[in-house]
């Protein structure tokens, strides 16, 4: 893989072997970067291949705006809901959940509390999806470091 674009110190932008755009995500593999180089494949943590170009200038966009610890959690959440559920998930549910954990984490730290009316509902109707719930609150409180969200 060879950088295109530097989007910041953790993100940069590729292409795929088939010419599609790829965001390459990881702690400092952006840092001296330069466009044409050979990417350092040693600092790649997640690597997302979007289903259209909208789609990737939409999670382009939002990882610019969000903290690489949100990326981090909503990658792991929605490898633990694949393996989980053994359904293929919606590409986009990268953008959504990223967006949801962040902007969460952000009410959390001001100190909002959240209370979910549903959640009994939600347990008894879907006990899978409400057990992958509960675990994906684990990895935000471990990854993102808020108390509850």
């Amino acid at each position: 893989m060879v950088v295109d674009k530097i989007l910041n110190n953790n993100i940069i932008s590729s292409f795929d072997e088939s010419g599609r755009e790829i965001l390459l995500v990881g702690r400092g593999i952006g840092w001296h970067a330069k466009s044409g180089q050979t990417v350092n494949r040693s600092k790649i943590e997640k690597i997302f291949r979007m289903d259209s170009p909208d789609s990737t200038n939409r999670l382009k966009q939002l990882l610019l705006e969000v903290d690489l610890e949100a990326v981090r959690a909503a990658a792991k959440i929605i490898e633990y809901a694949r393996e989980g559920l053994q359904k293929k998930l919606n590409k986009n549910l990268y953008i959504t959940l990223t967006d949801h954990i962040s902007f969460a984490a952000e009410r959390m730290k001001s100190g909002l509390e959240f209370h979910n009316m549903l959640s009994l509902e939600t347990q008894k109707l879907y006990p899978k999806e409400y057990a992958i719930g509960l675990h994906s609150l684990e990895v935000i409180q471990e990854i993102m470091g808020v108390c509850r969200i």
